[in-house]
């Protein structure tokens, strides 16, 4: 948490989940025989369906608890949204955190928003590292103040048992 000019700022990762799902391909089989003196063709189907894991959300996300104790009215529009991973700024569109650009939060209030940082795949590539996620230039009072976070990250691969099914027809 930090604390400057009567603005605390929390932030907290959100958690991701794991989801399996089942792709299905159907796949058409060609198999010939002589009927007397006739070729015929015969076909058969086949339906191979196999677990897929799936991470979500497919970004990096933070709630953060912005609480003004200030005498003013706390206004982030003008703030500076910033994600690294190990130095190397990230490129991220405004409407990842255009919640909190837009909230307006009176003297003695709270208010949640949640901001979307990098996709997971830039963690992926990393495989591990350090996860800097920073505003700057948020007014506080009458000065503009600084609020930085780091998180150290290590994507793991976890393998569970699974099985290809299979269906003809």
């Amino acid at each position: 948490m930090w604390f400057f000019e009567g603005v605390s700022i929390v932030a907290q990762p959100v958690t991701h989940k794991v989801q399996i799902t089942h792709v299905s391909k159907r796949y058409r089989k060609r198999k010939g025989f002589l009927d007397g003196l006739l070729s015929v063709d015969k076909f058969d189907h086949e339906v191979v369906s196999r677990p897929v894991a799936n991470i979500y959300p497919k970004v990096v996300k933070f709630r953060l608890k912005i609480s003004n104790h200030s005498k003013r009215v706390l206004r982030p529009n003008d703030a500076v949204v910033i994600f690294d991973i190990d130095g190397e700024t990230i490129s991220l569109s405004n409407k990842n955190y255009k919640n909190f650009l837009n909230a307006l939060i009176t003297p003695g209030k709270s208010k949640e928003v949640i901001i979307s940082g990098p996709e997971i795949q830039a963690l992926e590539k990393a495989k591990k590292g350090v996860l800097r996620f920073a505003i700057y230039e948020l007014k506080t009072g009458n000065k503009l103040s600084n609020f930085e976070w780091y998180y150290n990250f290590k994507v793991e691969k976890k393998e569970e048992q699974s099985f290809t099914s299979r269906t003809a027809g």
